[in-house]
This record gives structure tokens, sequence and C-alpha cells, in this order.
């Protein structure tokens, strides 16, 4: 059985040291990194010495802090950005430290029903491996306000955390509505 997923996406993460204020469109553009007419397209959230966040549609996402970049992409050839990467930090600046790299795979799925998000979710990843835990688990609804067993770091076992599960989604409509 082949599921096709929704959305599907790749991040590269570096560590380093970074300088967020040189990460800007029309500098990807003066050096044949990217069209110049991407480079006026872009949508600039931020440019500042701390921090410096743009998408150039259809393209990339490139967020980039003083010890932190991060570039993604939602659309297929995912090759893009690591080709990028390594143009910037190969031919451009090769000098810059770069510590840690992490590639992230992201693809989300569209259950028809529960009974479809569990067989997907057996399917990748499956419970029996992970014991006890695994078969507590497979009871949650789907409910982002659930409440989740964490470790007692004090040494007497498992408690129930008064925390609530709070996914991307519900922040990012949290932040929106602070503006209405």
């Amino acid at each position: 059985m082949r599921i096709e997923p929704d959305l599907s996406g790749t991040a590269v993460i570096l560590l380093g040291s970074f300088n967020p204020k040189i990460f800007q469109p029309f500098w990807l553009a003066s050096h044949g990194l990217i069209p110049a007419a991407a480079a006026e397209s872009a949508d600039i959230s931020v440019v500042h010495p701390e921090i410096t966040a743009f998408s150039i549609e259809d393209q990339f996402s490139l967020s980039v802090e003083r010890g932190r970049l991060s570039m993604d992409r939602n659309v297929a050839p995912f090759i893009v950005i690591a080709d990028l990467l390594g143009r910037i930090f190969g031919d451009l600046l090769p000098h810059t430290p770069i510590t840690r790299v992490g590639i992230n795979r992201m693809v989300h799925f569209r259950a028809r029903d529960e009974e479809h998000r569990e067989r997907i979710g057996q399917l990748v990843a499956p419970r029996e491996p992970w014991g006890d835990w695994g078969r507590r688990t497979s009871s949650a609804s789907g409910d982002p306000t659930r409440r989740i067993a964490v470790p007692n770091l004090g040494g007497k076992g498992p408690q129930r955390s008064t925390k609530r599960i709070v996914s991307s989604q519900d922040r990012a409509f949290k932040q929106n509505r602070a503006f209405d």
C-alpha cells in the first residue's frame, strides 16, 4: 500500500557562527545564486544584525541567526537547498565555522478517520518496540490538549503532566490573534 503525503518538505539546519545581515535576497542574486526577479519578489520577514528571515515563493525559506541557519523547501526537488548551501559555504563563505549539520525530512499525511491514521502510524512507527509506553499511546485520540505521562526526575516514577501539548499551528494561531 502506497500512501502519498499531503505535504512534504526538507530542512537543512546549520549550527555555527553566522552574520545574519549579509544573508539577504539581493546578496544571493548578486552572486548568481538566485535570479534577480526572485530577489525582488522575496517575502522578507526581518533583516537585522541578530536575525534575517525571508522566503522566495516556490523555492525556499531562509532563517539566519548568529548561531543557527535554517533553509527549508516544500517542493521537489529538495536537493536544491543542499546545492545552494554548498555554493554559499563552499564557494562564497568557505571560512565560516559550521559546527553541526542536520537534515530533516518532513511529511504530513491526512487520514480519512482515526482507524486510517492508526494504520499509517503503525506502518511508520510501530508501537511494539516501545513496550508498555507504546501500548498506552495507542489510546490517544489526537486531541492536542491531551495530558501525557512524563518522567519524574526525582526518582519516583512517571507522573501525569499538567502541561498541555501545543502544536505549532496552535502557537501560530495565538500569535496571529495577538494582532486582532
